[in-house]
């Protein structure tokens, strides 16, 4: 949540006098950070009883499919006239290569194995990653916003990784008390040298 609030402070004190408007753009977000959360969660849950090769085969397949029908509904069948074109190709194996082949099979393979809290903390750097590349790439301004916000969600980000070692020191205290109360009851139990009938 702190890292969300972050987020805000970046979008509202963006310079150039624009003002924050929520449009189609805005709208689009919302849902596709939803169904981002609810996709990790399922792939989560799935990846559990399935091979992380056949997961990712079927993720691509499933996700081409619905977007070439989406982009059909929405945009005509124009929107592929280019598609052999080798400019196209040329970027496409790019993005293949980044995004699709490295990113996607790291991802897939840190929620396979990660926890949860490690997976939170990934994602919770994903505003200030979208800045940097949209800076890096696109040369875009990220407006007056940028070091309050991301100060924010970096807060944020402490005070969960604060909550982690905490529960984990937690749990190792407990472990460590369950561990010398047996050895008490060892211990005990040879004293008294009563084996049971």
């Amino acid at each position: 949540l702190i890292a969300l609030i972050g987020a805000l402070v970046m979008l509202l004190m963006n310079d150039g006098g624009a003002r924050f408007s929520f449009g189609k753009g805005e709208i689009a977000t919302v849902f596709a950070t939803l169904s981002f959360i609810a996709s990790t969660i399922v792939s989560r849950v799935g990846l559990k009883g399935i091979p992380l090769g056949i997961f990712s085969i079927y993720r691509t397949v499933l996700g081409t499919i619905i977007y070439y029908f989406l982009a059909i509904y929405l945009y005509g069948a124009l929107h592929f006239q280019d598609i052999f074109s080798a400019i196209v190709w040329k970027w496409v194996w790019v993005y293949a290569v980044i995004v699709i082949i490295v990113g996607q099979f790291a991802w897939t393979l840190g929620l396979k194995y990660a926890r949860a809290g490690d997976i939170s903390l990934a994602t919770s750097f994903s505003p200030l990653a979208a800045l940097v590349i949209a800076m890096l790439l696109l040369g875009e301004s990220p407006g007056a916003g940028l070091i309050p916000g991301g100060l924010i969600i970096l807060f944020g980000i402490g005070i969960g990784q604060f909550g982690r070692i905490r529960h984990q020191r937690a749990e190792q205290r407990a472990i460590k008390a369950r561990d010398m109360a047996l050895d008490d009851a060892l211990e005990h139990e040879g004293r008294v040298n009563f084996k049971g009938a």
